[in-house]
């Protein structure tokens, strides 16, 4: 017999005879396989680093107010893995980005910021309103020189994201404008980015920040080290002291109370004294989320109001250059 190919109405009846024979396979048990977002990191790790992250956006927050004086939210849009290669493409070119040294590690770190943010933090940081726009271009060397006073609060707030699991100690920032044109990280190599959004000043505008895996993976595979601000007796105080560590606290001063009248105090207008029940002598109380914590007096410092520890609720407390008892 003649070897002969199977006409599409054969096909057709060999598949309805054998349909339903083999078992199918479950759909959900399938996952997928993408090559622009890796899976090499557990998910229980990529959770962790996720809280972490967080923590990292609240400190970014504060730290940026202060150098900006102005209110500043950060929030973390996205936690993830992603080749070099996906994460050079989210950033136009000419980019303004940074590769920090973060020693021990051997790679170099990958810093980007969209240009909207960069200009306004240029003008805020000069002194302007922090209104800076303009289209992307390479910056001069005068406003990289700037930005430096941006880099170091990002930096600093990562090394306390990774504080865990390594001892990160940034070096050098290498300013890159071109980045794939860089060649200490090549396109396939997997970095673990963190993307924030920024709210209140250049809203909407963008930061990422990415580690290399290659270098932090083998400090992955171990249990993260515990925060060396309080002792533990076991590792969960030490993942709920790491958890904690960068939360924000409120905290207020209260230089004295007073008690009068509903009618006298609807009548108070401008001009009026209102005499509290505490003499000057007495110092301020330090409130923590409501409670007094720490005794002390108001000054001055640059400008601003300024308060310095006497007492704590336990005693004096000591100076920095005093060892503690």
């Amino acid at each position: 017999m003649k070897d002969r190919h199977l006409t599409l109405p054969e096909i057709d009846a060999v598949f309805a005879t054998v349909r339903g024979s083999a078992s199918p396979t479950d759909a959900s048990a399938v996952a997928s396989y993408e090559l622009e977002t890796p899976s090499r990191v557990p998910r229980p790790v990529l959770e962790a680093l996720v809280l972490r992250h967080e923590q990292a956006a609240r400190a970014l927050r504060n730290d940026l107010s202060t150098l900006l004086n102005r209110d500043v939210d950060v929030i973390l849009e996205a936690f993830d893995q992603q080749r070099f290669g996906t994460l050079r493409e989210a950033c136009a070119e000419p980019a303004v980005a940074w590769m920090p040294d973060m020693a021990p590690i051997r790679e170099p770190a990958f810093l980007a910021v969209d240009h909207a943010l960069a200009y306004a933090a240029i003008d805020r940081i000069l002194g302007g309103r922090g209104d800076g726009a303009g289209t992307p271009r390479e910056l001069t060397t005068t406003e990289t020189s700037v930005l430096e006073e941006l880099v170091r609060p990002i930096l600093a707030a990562h090394v306390l994201a990774w504080q865990p699991y390594v001892p990160l100690q940034p070096k050098a920032s290498r300013p890159i404008a071109v980045p794939r044109y860089a060649r200490e990280i090549r396109s396939e190599d997997i970095l673990l980015v963190a993307e924030y959004r920024m709210v209140g000043f250049a809203d909407g505008a963008r930061l990422r920040f990415a580690m290399p895996l290659t270098g932090l993976e083998p400090h992955l595979q171990r249990e993260p080290r515990a925060v060396p601000t309080a002792p533990v007796k076991d590792s969960t105080r030490a993942d709920l002291a790491a958890s904690v560590a960068l939360a924000g606290v409120e905290v207020s001063i209260r230089v004295g109370d007073a008690r009068l009248p509903l009618e006298d105090l609807m009548a108070l207008a401008p001009g009026d004294v209102l005499v509290l029940d505490r003499k000057t002598t007495d110092g301020a109380d330090l409130l923590v989320q409501g409670a007094p914590r720490f005794r002390g007096v108001l000054g001055v410092h640059q400008g601003a109001f300024a308060f310095r520890i006497s007492e704590s609720k336990g005693g004096a407390v000591p100076r920095k250059d005093e060892p503690r008892k």
